[in-house]
């Protein structure tokens, strides 16, 4: 967890405690009831919660989701990744990442494989110092409030129907690359794959935005995140991320978008296999 995040949840602990302390002095007899300072502590802190929720919903009314971020250094970001990184934290997820040696100096597209929803909310908080931004598809647009966060944190939603849309996008992210606003992600298998394959076919198009910008391509792997609904609350779930290799932009500025998208579906899919 980031520092920040670290204060915010031992502060809502606490808090949590207080008012637990508090209502099992004044009530009597409660301390013989061990479930009631529980219960209390445990509602106190869902309610500090919904709280926090609330307060996000009203920080991004003041959000423009249309425009595009002068700096990816913004408020609002700062403010998503330390409520992911809290939120992921209560759900369990213990991640780690190998390879961060590998990632280059400069603004670069990140593609890896698809498991969960909660992937790109791991991958914002796991590279937070490398802000990278993810590449949605066009239904989280109508996600209340988390839509008007997602754009001045460089997120950009790719419409899968509308090719003409979809170019467009890929443009939009080759600019944020090439300008040094931030680092793009994307998952080049469209979907979450749901099946007993270790990875579905990519989509080529999706490397198009390494070759438009002429960065370096970095290559991810991520396992455990499906598994995250079904050990919570009980149990903790270790997220696995490893950066498996990192094509120079020499190299992706010469390369076809097929040549790339086969050569990281084989690292994933290899990696994957190994790790299963």
């Amino acid at each position: 967890m980031g520092v920040f995040a670290i204060i915010l949840h031992v502060i809502y602990l606490i808090l949590a405690a207080a008012v637990a302390v508090a209502v099992s002095v004044f009530t009597v007899d409660s301390w013989r009831r061990f479930w009631v300072p529980v219960a209390v502590f445990i509602g106190a802190l869902l309610a500090l919660w919904l709280l926090h929720v609330l307060v996000i919903c009203v920080i991004s009314l003041f959000a423009d989701p249309k425009k595009k971020p002068a700096s990816i250094h913004n408020f609002f970001r700062w403010v998503s990744v330390v409520t992911l990184d809290v939120f992921l934290t209560i759900a369990g997820v213990r991640f780690r990442v190998e390879g961060r040696e590998k990632l280059p100096d400069r603004p670069f597209l990140l593609v890896c494989n698809h498991l969960s929803i909660l992937d790109p909310l791991v991958m914002m908080v796991a590279f937070r110092d490398r802000d990278v931004a993810f590449i949605s598809k066009k239904e989280n647009r109508s996600i209340p409030a988390v839509n008007r966060f997602m754009m001045p944190c460089g997120c950009l939603f790719l419409d899968r129907n509308d090719s003409r849309a979809a170019v467009y996008t890929i443009r939009q992210a080759a600019e944020y690359i090439s300008e040094g606003l931030c680092s793009m992600a994307i998952c080049p298998e469209g979907t979450r794959n749901r099946t007993e394959d270790p990875i579905l076919p990519f989509h080529a198009g999706s490397f198009k935005i390494a070759i438009k910008a002429g960065c370096p391509l970095v290559i991810a792997g991520i396992r455990g995140t499906q598994k995250v609904c079904r050990r919570f609350p009980f149990r903790t779930t270790p997220v696995d991320i490893c950066i498996l290799d990192t094509v120079p932009a020499e190299q992706t500025k010469a390369a076809r978008s097929t040549e790339l998208a086969h050569l990281a579906e084989s690292e994933i899919a290899g990696w994957l296999t190994a790790g299963a």
